[in-house]
């Protein structure tokens, strides 16, 4: 589940994008640590990864036409016999090897993506329970007071992310705790590698970050420009190139598609679509 706070329009039911993305590279280093690891033969008795984010300067921050963590950084705890040169080796070897983690470090190029649309009426049926469009209207106010306290000078300063990500011994599981309401994320291991099928991969989940990201843009966009819409579904695609010999694993070729019904016309959507990206 993600969400986003009262302030927001939210309920506070998940963590939001931010600290899900900070909750999914903590699992990942964790999961990297012990995979290295046991390729390597190093002896391992416990490892917990605290991942965090902290803002730009304000002078750095004004500067930015899109506002997204920054400053990633995390530490590593672990209880081990082998040597701190060992270690040492094995962190380098994470850095490298985890495509989590390269995602966020290099550039991957993304297409615009695809729209489907389906219009909608534009009177909505009264009999039926409040939709999205009745969201998005809260949506809007919650958007508007925003405004209004940034011009009022009464922004919040720019809150640091942090997640502690803890693998479980028996099980290699990892447990995550991230945002204000210590939300728990799970993360299992790949069914090769051991994993049980409890919980998305890290790698499966890094996808799934971006795709609530980008809803929760569009729903920031459709209610900001006033574009009324009655469903919302992204779509987030990828292929995992598996490690080889020469080369640590990659994502290529993501890409989203978003389903939208809306009895806007097709050129508000285009619109909208043009505004999030």
């Amino acid at each position: 589940l993600s969400d986003s706070g009262r302030d927001f329009g939210g309920y506070n039911l998940g963590a939001g994008s931010w600290d899900t993305e900070v909750g999914v590279l903590a699992s990942a280093v964790a999961d990297a640590f012990v995979t290295q690891a046991a390729l390597r033969n190093i002896p391992i008795d416990s490892i917990d990864v605290v991942f965090t984010s902290r803002p730009d300067a304000p002078s750095v921050e004004k500067e930015r036409k899109v506002a997204y963590p920054r400053n990633l950084a995390y530490v590593a705890y672990i209880d081990s016999p082998a040597s701190a040169a060992e270690l040492e080796a094995l962190r380098k070897t994470v850095d490298e090897t985890s495509p989590v983690l390269a995602l966020v470090k290099e550039a991957q190029p993304i297409e615009h993506g695809k729209v489907f649309y389906t219009q909608s009426p534009a009177a909505r049926d009264p009999n039926l329970p409040p939709g999205l469009r009745d969201f998005l209207v809260e949506k809007r106010a919650a958007i508007l007071r925003r405004a209004e306290a940034a011009k009022a000078g009464k922004t919040s300063e720019p809150y640091s992310l942090r997640a502690h990500a803890r693998v479980e011994p028996a099980t290699g599981i990892r447990a995550t705790r991230t945002g204000e309401g210590n939300f728990l994320l799970l993360h299992d291991s790949a069914s090769d590698l051991l994993g049980y099928g409890i919980a998305p991969t890290v790698e499966e989940h890094q996808l799934g970050v971006l795709g609530t990201c980008l809803t929760h843009i569009f729903e920031i966009q459709a209610a900001t420009r006033q574009v009324v819409l009655d469903s919302l579904e992204v779509r987030v695609e990828g292929k995992l190139i598996p490690a080889t010999a020469t080369a640590p694993a990659r994502y290529r070729d993501v890409q989203y598609s978003v389903h939208i019904e809306s009895p806007a016309s097709r050129e508000d959507i285009d619109g909208l679509r043009t505004a999030v990206e």
